[in-house]
């Protein structure tokens, strides 16, 4: 009798011993078995720079990518297909400013995102992958760095109702773009010329559309590159564009 209770304690004590404290466990997509998956379920990213990652599937000649900011995958925000098992988190638009294709980041800071993979077999699709996970972090931390950069000057003027425009030569300049303590703002500075120092405190949460600083300047920022515009109103007058990269 008493070996019988002894054997019913220790049952019970394992059965706790195993509920306690179990860690949640972390699902890896069907068919893609393997850890070099990236993001990693329910990580943060404070980059724009990187590369969504998952594992090879035999048979596969492409990949569908697919992310959304809704769980049911109502609203996809990004959506490609690739030969390889990675794909640069970024996208192509064009740049209203000079009509140029520019690289963008596409996600907005401090949201939460879900993604998924379905390996296509000699164009037709599998089914997709679970879902993974990712939050990008509220406050971006690419941002600072010192980037070479051009500045061009233009004036503009107006002859018989018609706005005329004159570029100036380049001139090449450093700057230095770096956060404001406890803020959300940012400071650009020009290290070699120093004809400049402009202070940002527009929430950076966006990184493809313009920001108004002091003085009428404007500034945008993508994944490794900005730019700063100071424009030119009433003509005639003088203005500015600076462009460069890290």
């Amino acid at each position: 009798m008493q070996r019988g209770i002894v054997i019913i304690l220790a049952v019970l004590m394992f059965i706790i011993s195993c509920s306690e404290d179990e860690p949640t466990p972390i699902p890896t997509p069907q068919g893609l078995d393997c850890n070099d998956i990236y993001p990693e379920y329910d990580s943060t990213i404070n980059t724009s720079i990187f590369n969504f990652e998952w594992c090879a599937k035999q048979g596969a000649t492409q990949y569908y990518l697919q992310v959304s900011d809704e769980e049911s995958f109502s609203e996809i925000m990004f959506d490609t297909v690739t030969s390889e098992t990675t794909k640069r988190a970024t996208v192509f638009l064009v740049d209203h400013g000079n009509g140029s294709m520019v690289e963008y980041f596409p996600f907005i800071w401090g949201t939460t995102y879900y993604w998924r993979v379905a390996a296509i077999n000699n164009g037709v699709q599998q089914a997709w992958s679970d879902i993974y996970i990712f939050q990008t972090h509220d406050i971006r931390d690419d941002i600072v760095g010192t980037y070479q950069a051009q500045k061009t000057m233009y004036r503009v003027w107006n002859s018989h109702g018609f706005q005329t425009y004159f570029d100036s030569l380049y001139s090449t300049h450093q700057l230095l773009v770096e956060k404001i303590p406890d803020s959300r703002g940012i400071r650009v500075f020009d290290r070699i010329q120093q004809d400049f120092d402009i202070y940002f405190t527009t929430d950076l949460s966006n990184n493809y559309v313009w920001y108004q600083g002091e003085s009428g300047v404007r500034f945008k920022i993508d994944t490794d590159s900005f730019a700063l515009h100071k424009h030119c109103v009433s003509p005639p007058c003088t203005g500015y564009l600076y462009s460069g990269r890290e």
